[in-house]
């Protein structure tokens, strides 16, 4: 009787003392996730390394915005002639188009009759028509029919010019204005028609060569034994000597 009196007092002192045990693994985690989450996000920043960095303060930093230059309004023709104050008179596409019928086929400029006599039509087998709209001379339209404000010729020209556009939206295509760092300043990205002549958009090929004021070893004496060159930068147009 006594025996089993004893074993049974052991076994309650081994269940206190899992209890216990339990009890401070508990108050233990508990304490953690308090101390883990609880914590400010200012205490956070402070814990920050801050070694090798030239602005601690790089979390503050006030970005500048990306933007993309846009034609302001619809072209206008300058007239001859001016207004009281010596001004030049300008006349909207519609103001002539719309006094004849449009051509819709028209895909030639030597053909052009009357109006935009000195203008060069070459951007594939486009018509005037693909692009103008002849509802509104003073829009665009889409290959789909839909109306076009010439603020958003970027639009027009990437329905065909896909890898173009492409290559715009990632940065390797267009120029820019601005900085590079925009926690310096802004910058402004050019459109298409800034760069491109929207009716003869392709330029002229050139042949990368090395600075004009660089030795060229024999094996490149060709580029100077040309008929003609004109350099822009480290870029010369070539015409090799027949």
């Amino acid at each position: 009787m006594n025996k089993y009196s004893a074993q049974t007092d052991q076994s309650s002192h081994k269940n206190v003392l899992y209890k216990v045990i339990y009890t401070v693994i508990c108050s233990v985690f508990a304490l953690s996730v308090l101390v883990m989450f609880g914590t400010t996000t200012e205490q956070i920043n402070n814990k920050l390394p801050t070694k090798g960095l030239k602005d601690q303060n790089f979390l503050n930093k006030v970005n500048y915005q990306v933007s993309i230059n846009k034609p302001k309004k619809s072209p206008v023709v300058v007239l001859e002639e001016t207004d009281f104050h010596g001004r030049p008179l300008t006349a909207s596409c519609t103001t002539c188009h719309s006094t004849r019928q449009p051509n819709n086929t028209l895909n030639d400029s030597s053909k052009l009759d009357e109006f935009h006599p000195d203008l060069i039509l070459n951007h594939g087998q486009l018509s005037c028509m693909s692009c103008h709209n002849a509802g509104d001379y003073d829009k665009l339209k889409l290959a789909n029919g839909q109306t076009l404000d010439y603020t958003n010729v970027m639009q027009l020209c990437a329905q065909c010019h896909g890898p173009q556009h492409r290559d715009y939206q990632n940065g390797s295509h267009g120029g820019m204005q601005g900085y590079w760092d925009l926690s310096k300043g802004p910058r402004v990205r050019n459109n298409c028609t800034d760069c491109h002549n929207p009716h003869t958009p392709a330029f002229q090929k050139f042949r990368p060569v090395f600075p004009p004021d660089r030795d060229l070893t024999q094996e490149h004496s060709f580029l100077i034994d040309v008929k003609s060159k004109s350099i822009k930068g480290n870029i010369v147009e070539i015409q090799e000597n027949e």
